[in-house]
């Protein structure tokens, strides 16, 4: 068995700004809504086809109360994509919440940025440099 987990979601209090939000970020590390129904307001995220990686989805819903406290860790290709991914969530008004950068108390070659988005859940990018084992 790969993962124990098929998917995960939250829920969001406005579903356009969210979906604008995701959208746009999840794009800069080959994720994108493979599903998604704009009246029924959820939207399904998954890694672009052709990843040897296991599809993780990742779905947003609007509903009455947004999810408290969540923190969803998103994997990137590299270091770049890291940074490019943290710039384009604070471009899109999420609040910063710990910068790009190596954090060794998670591992050596762990490389993460950390955002709060618009209903304030933390959301992590990450790259595991294999060369820093």
């Amino acid at each position: 068995m790969a993962s124990v987990i098929d998917h995960i979601g939250i829920t969001v209090k406005d579903y356009s700004k969210s979906k604008e939000f995701y959208d746009k970020v999840l794009k800069t590390i080959g994720v994108s809504a493979t599903m998604f129904d704009d009246d029924e307001k959820y939207a399904l995220y998954s890694p672009s086809s052709g990843t040897d990686k296991p599809v993780f989805p990742f779905i947003i819903q609007e509903g009455a109360e947004p999810t408290a406290s969540a923190h969803i860790c998103f994997l990137a290709g590299s270091r770049a994509l890291v940074d490019e991914a943290y710039k384009s969530a604070i471009e899109l008004g999420a609040k910063e919440n710990g910068g790009p950068g190596i954090r060794e108390m998670y591992g050596k070659g762990y490389y993460a940025a950390f955002v709060l988005d618009c209903d304030g859940s933390n959301i992590e990018f990450l790259y595991r440099d294999p060369e820093m084992k």
